[in-house]
């Protein structure tokens, strides 16, 4: 939803003028990433892993931003406005998807329908990630090594990071599926 949310950005003008959002996606999604993390739950009592689960949240902030930082954002204002203007729904083919056995077809994302408030709207549609073995720009060692070092930074030291990293070498492919290819 993060990388979709980047694409859809670039086509709007003015974020004051979304009327709804509307997600279609998978059960497994829309039951966990929606309703596991409901906006007035995540809004009053969540963790900031909460809101980083909640599908509504991600991309709200996402659209936002045309960036993703792990900063939390439940209080603002102009967050809370958009997402409280989305909402999801359960969509057969996005579930087919993702309980789909055959790599190529297996998918995490889904279709987002944006109106606005005067008549118009956008949509598109993402199976997965870009950073997914299958996506539009894969993740490499370098790429996970520095998103490491971004989401550590000022929350350990140098060393730490070293020494972990260091550690993690030699861990290569240990928790990679059978269909990795990166």
């Amino acid at each position: 939803m993060i990388d979709l949310a980047f694409r859809m950005r670039k086509k709007i003008a003015d974020l004051s003028q979304i009327e709804r959002i509307v997600i279609h996606t998978s059960a497994h999604s829309r039951r966990d990433r929606d309703e596991g993390a409901r906006f007035s739950e995540a809004r009053s009592t969540g963790s900031r892993e909460t809101l980083d689960h909640s599908v509504m949240y991600i991309l709200a902030v996402a659209l936002e931003d045309g960036t993703w930082h792990q900063v939390e954002r439940r209080k603002r204002d102009s967050t809370l406005q958009l997402w409280r203007s989305i909402t999801t729904r359960k969509d057969d083919k996005w579930t087919a998807r993702y309980h789909a056995e055959d790599a190529s077809q297996k998918a995490f994302g889904g279709r987002v329908e944006i109106f606005f408030c005067d008549g118009s709207r956008i949509e598109d549609e993402l199976a997965v990630a870009n950073a997914h073995p299958l996506g539009a720009a894969p993740f490499g060692r370098d790429d996970y090594l520095h998103q490491f070092k971004v989401l550590t930074d000022q929350l350990i030291s140098q060393q730490e990071c070293d020494r972990f990293v260091q550690s993690a070498v030699g861990t290569e492919r240990v928790f990679c599926p059978a269909n990795c290819t990166s």
